[in-house]
């Protein structure tokens, strides 16, 4: 199935209207956060990878898709810590310009996807973001709270 960008801008922004911000921010991440498990479950038992090798694989998996170009450092499994930078975010750029960051999906998979890394439940913060201006999103990884 392929969606135009601009159908993902006028959901979410339709749902935001009836959500409110916060509500939406928080269902996106929830579902961000599952696809994000779901697919690190699968490339782990289909490509028999851990670890380091699981977060390059779930990376590869999402510039397949067109989600965005993602790029993984300082990762730290003892501290449970990392950064993901993101570039041409789909979801940044389908909401093009926000006052806020905008990218909760994203920040969703990423903590799914690493929570499955590291064994061990993590959450992302958005620290940049391209729909607020940002030269590219970018996520901290950090032990959830």
């Amino acid at each position: 199935v392929i969606i135009p960008i601009g159908m993902f801008w006028a959901m979410w922004s339709n749902f935001e209207k009836i959500l409110a911000p916060s509500g939406l921010a928080a269902v996106l991440y929830e579902a961000g956060k599952k696809v994000g498990e779901y697919v690190a479950t699968r490339l782990s038992e289909l490509y028999k990878v851990e670890g380091a090798e699981l977060a390059l694989a779930a990376n590869q998996a999402g510039r397949a898709t067109g989600w965005g170009i993602m790029k993984v450092s300082n990762l730290n499994p003892q501290n449970l810590i990392g950064t993901v930078l993101v570039r041409d975010c789909f979801e940044a750029a389908a909401w093009r310009r926000k006052r806020e960051k905008a990218c909760n999906w994203t920040r969703g998979y990423i903590a799914g996807v690493m929570t499955r890394v590291f064994g061990k439940p993590v959450e992302a913060v958005e620290v940049k973001c391209a729909a607020a201006g940002d030269e590219h999103c970018q996520f901290e990884i950090r032990t959830k709270i």
